[in-house]
């Protein structure tokens, strides 16, 4: 009878934590987000920068995101600040052609990407399936 006790306590005590850890990761991506925006509203101001940097880097350190897909994110966000308005035609125009050491770098970024995500999976950092969905997202970025 004692160990029935001492089990439903456990479990208890297991199931707080996973609601509290499942609670802290929501609201961690939640502001992780809402600064992603606010970064997004305000691209040329660092101190939103380093507002989302710092709301990922939490969100991070409860999921397998990376410094790099943080990175991802912030340039995507800022992205406006760091590009002068122009017509369509003229990027066209201005844009060089590809060369194919720029070919050779893209191949070697998604070669480590998909390394760095092949040594998660064997350290059992993430899942199968969230190896198969972020594998395939790489991928398809080719």
């Amino acid at each position: 009878m004692d160990w029935l006790i001492v089990v439903s306590v456990f479990v208890f005590v297991f199931l707080v934590f996973a609601f509290y850890k499942a609670y802290k990761t929501d609201d961690a991506k939640r502001r992780y987000e809402r600064a992603l925006l606010d970064l997004k509203e305000n691209p040329a101001d660092p101190s939103f920068r380093q507002a989302a940097l710092d709301a990922g880097r939490y969100f991070a350190s409860l999921t397998p995101l990376d410094e790099m897909a943080i990175k991802n994110d912030l340039d995507a966000a800022s992205a406006a600040a760091s590009q002068p308005q122009t017509s369509p035609g003229a990027e066209q125009r201005k844009r060089p052609a590809a060369t194919e050491d720029d070919a050779n770098s893209m191949t070697r970024t998604f070669r480590d990407r998909l390394a760095t995500l092949e040594e998660l999976k064997r350290a059992n950092l993430i899942s199968e399936a969230e190896y198969a969905d972020r594998r395939e997202s790489i991928l398809n970025e080719v």
